[in-house]
Protein backbone atom coordinates (compact mmCIF):
# COMPACT_ATOMS: atom_id res chain seq x y z
CA UNK A 1 0.00 0.00 0.00
CA UNK A 2 1.32 3.40 -0.99
CA UNK A 3 -0.46 6.67 -0.22
CA UNK A 4 0.78 10.12 -1.18
CA UNK A 5 -0.80 13.56 -0.90
CA UNK A 6 0.06 16.77 -2.71
CA UNK A 7 -1.56 20.16 -3.18
CA UNK A 8 -2.53 21.07 -6.69
CA UNK A 9 -4.29 24.35 -7.33
CA UNK A 10 -6.08 24.59 -3.98
CA UNK A 11 -7.07 20.92 -4.07
CA UNK A 12 -5.44 18.06 -2.20
CA UNK A 13 -4.75 15.07 -4.44
CA UNK A 14 -4.40 11.78 -2.56
CA UNK A 15 -2.97 8.98 -4.70
CA UNK A 16 -3.69 5.46 -3.45
CA UNK A 17 -1.83 2.42 -4.76
CA UNK A 18 -3.07 -0.93 -3.51
CA UNK A 19 -6.35 -2.38 -2.38
CA UNK A 20 -8.57 -0.86 0.28
CA UNK A 21 -9.20 -4.09 2.15
CA UNK A 22 -9.06 -4.20 5.96
CA UNK A 23 -5.32 -3.49 6.10
CA UNK A 24 -5.31 -0.89 3.33
CA UNK A 25 -8.23 0.91 4.93
CA UNK A 26 -6.39 1.09 8.25
CA UNK A 27 -3.40 2.60 6.47
CA UNK A 28 -5.61 5.14 4.68
CA UNK A 29 -7.40 6.10 7.89
CA UNK A 30 -4.09 6.54 9.72
CA UNK A 31 -2.62 8.54 6.83
CA UNK A 32 -5.59 10.90 6.66
CA UNK A 33 -5.57 11.49 10.43
CA UNK A 34 -1.88 12.44 10.34
CA UNK A 35 -2.32 15.08 7.65
CA UNK A 36 -2.03 18.61 9.03
CA UNK A 37 -4.06 20.38 6.38
CA UNK A 38 -5.95 18.42 3.77
CA UNK A 39 -7.95 21.45 2.73
CA UNK A 40 -11.63 21.30 1.92
CA UNK A 41 -11.49 19.79 -1.58
CA UNK A 42 -9.92 16.34 -1.84
CA UNK A 43 -9.42 14.18 -4.91
CA UNK A 44 -8.63 10.50 -4.39
CA UNK A 45 -6.80 8.96 -7.35
CA UNK A 46 -7.74 5.29 -7.19
CA UNK A 47 -6.80 3.89 -10.61
CA UNK A 48 -4.84 0.96 -9.13
CA UNK A 49 -7.37 0.12 -6.40
CA UNK A 50 -9.04 -3.16 -7.37
CA UNK A 51 -10.87 -3.82 -4.09
CA UNK A 52 -12.91 -1.40 -2.01
CA UNK A 53 -14.22 -2.62 1.36
CA UNK A 54 -17.19 -1.27 3.29
CA UNK A 55 -14.80 0.01 5.94
CA UNK A 56 -12.96 2.02 3.25
CA UNK A 57 -16.27 3.55 2.19
CA UNK A 58 -16.91 4.47 5.82
CA UNK A 59 -13.53 6.24 6.12
CA UNK A 60 -14.08 8.22 2.92
CA UNK A 61 -17.70 8.97 3.84
CA UNK A 62 -16.72 10.27 7.29
CA UNK A 63 -14.13 12.53 5.65
CA UNK A 64 -16.81 13.72 3.19
CA UNK A 65 -19.14 14.59 6.09
CA UNK A 66 -16.46 16.69 7.76
CA UNK A 67 -15.55 18.42 4.50
CA UNK A 68 -19.21 19.03 3.60
CA UNK A 69 -19.56 21.06 6.80
CA UNK A 70 -16.74 23.25 5.46
CA UNK A 71 -18.41 23.50 2.02
CA UNK A 72 -15.82 21.09 0.64
CA UNK A 73 -15.97 18.05 -1.59
CA UNK A 74 -14.60 14.59 -2.19
CA UNK A 75 -13.91 13.33 -5.70
CA UNK A 76 -12.83 9.85 -6.79
CA UNK A 77 -10.76 9.40 -9.94
CA UNK A 78 -9.99 6.42 -12.16
CA UNK A 79 -12.14 3.82 -10.48
CA UNK A 80 -11.91 0.21 -11.63
CA UNK A 81 -15.22 -1.35 -12.76
CA UNK A 82 -15.59 -3.40 -9.56
CA UNK A 83 -15.19 -0.30 -7.40
CA UNK A 84 -17.65 1.65 -9.57
CA UNK A 85 -20.17 -1.14 -9.12
CA UNK A 86 -19.73 -1.06 -5.33
CA UNK A 87 -20.34 2.71 -5.30
CA UNK A 88 -23.40 2.38 -7.53
CA UNK A 89 -24.89 -0.48 -5.49
CA UNK A 90 -24.45 1.41 -2.23
CA UNK A 91 -25.57 4.81 -3.54
CA UNK A 92 -22.20 6.44 -2.87
CA UNK A 93 -21.96 7.36 -6.56
CA UNK A 94 -24.59 10.00 -5.74
CA UNK A 95 -22.47 11.46 -2.92
CA UNK A 96 -18.96 11.55 -4.36
CA UNK A 97 -18.05 13.16 -7.67
CA UNK A 98 -16.59 10.51 -9.98
CA UNK A 99 -14.12 11.30 -12.76
CA UNK A 100 -12.21 9.22 -15.28
CA UNK A 101 -9.05 11.33 -15.08
CA UNK A 102 -7.26 13.61 -12.66
CA UNK A 103 -7.19 16.37 -15.28
CA UNK A 104 -10.98 16.20 -15.55
CA UNK A 105 -11.39 16.44 -11.76
CA UNK A 106 -8.93 19.33 -11.48
CA UNK A 107 -10.65 21.18 -14.32
CA UNK A 108 -13.96 20.84 -12.48
CA UNK A 109 -12.44 22.38 -9.35
CA UNK A 110 -11.02 25.31 -11.32
CA UNK A 111 -14.61 26.24 -12.20
CA UNK A 112 -15.67 26.38 -8.54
Amino acid sequence: MKIQAKKEGGVTVVAIEGDLDHFGTNELDSFLRKQEDLGVHIIFVMSTVKYLSSSALRVIFELWRRKAEEKGSISLVGLQEYCKAILKNTGFDEIFALYDSLDEALEHHKKD
